[in-house]
């Protein structure tokens, strides 16, 4: 997860725009390979400021089926990002290993995205992650995760944190396109500003319905 501690605010308008193109294909049985180009345009207003960023960049990847139920994933890639014309790479890569019901994923990132709060920069984010999903019934599904982020300005010096957390989640099938889902999401920011530090954490519990038509 990639968000920018702030100790809170005004009420403010955020807009994300993406656009992605390009080709995938399966190079083997087991090998897929891909290619992407993106460019997005992301809006941030308030009653006294707009700011705008863009980023534009490309991708390749490759999907690697190591087994059954082993699948290996990985990306690299190079952004460019206005104002300021700062270019820097990206790149993710992950392990999915499943196991009857259950499914693990370990995953790590690093990329460029907008700061919003307190300056207006672009930060570079390394996130590491694992995420649970099991199976538990045909109607009921669990899932949980954690995550840490070390997230750094660019240029650096202007702001830097650290964030971490976890979330749980469970999900029940009422009818085969009602689903109810159940939700609690922990997060704890440290978070400094120049030469002033300040840590504060989020807690969230969330209840929600989603219906299907077909």
């Amino acid at each position: 997860d990639v968000g920018v501690a702030t100790p809170g605010g005004g009420f403010f308008t955020t807009s994300f725009h993406t656009v992605t193109v390009g080709p995938q294909t399966a190079i083997t049985a087991r090998d897929t390979i891909r290619a992407n180009v993106q460019f997005q345009h992301i809006g941030f207003e308030t009653g006294a400021e707009d700011t705008t960023f863009t980023v534009f960049g490309g991708n390749v990847g490759w999907r690697r089926q190591i087994k059954a139920n082993l699948i290996a994933n990985g990306n690299i890639g190079l952004l460019r990002f206005d104002p300021g014309g700062t270019i820097a790479y990206s790149y993710d890569a992950s392990l999915q290993w499943t196991v009857e019901n259950t499914t693990t994923i370990a995953s790590y990132s690093r990329g460029v995205f907008p700061s919003f709060f307190i300056a207006a920069v672009p930060l570079l984010s390394q996130t590491f992650a694992v995420a649970v999903n099991h199976k538990l019934s045909q109607n009921w599904t669990l899932s949980g995760g954690v995550n840490y982020a070390q997230n750094e300005s660019i240029p650096a010096g202007i702001i830097a944190f650290n964030s971490y957390g976890g979330s749980a989640t469970a999900t029940y099938l009422i009818t085969r396109t009602f689903t109810a889902k159940f939700e609690y999401t922990y997060n704890q920011f440290d978070t400094s500003f120049g030469e002033q530090s300040y840590s504060f954490d989020r807690n969230v519990v969330s209840i929600s319905l989603s219906k299907q038509f077909q």
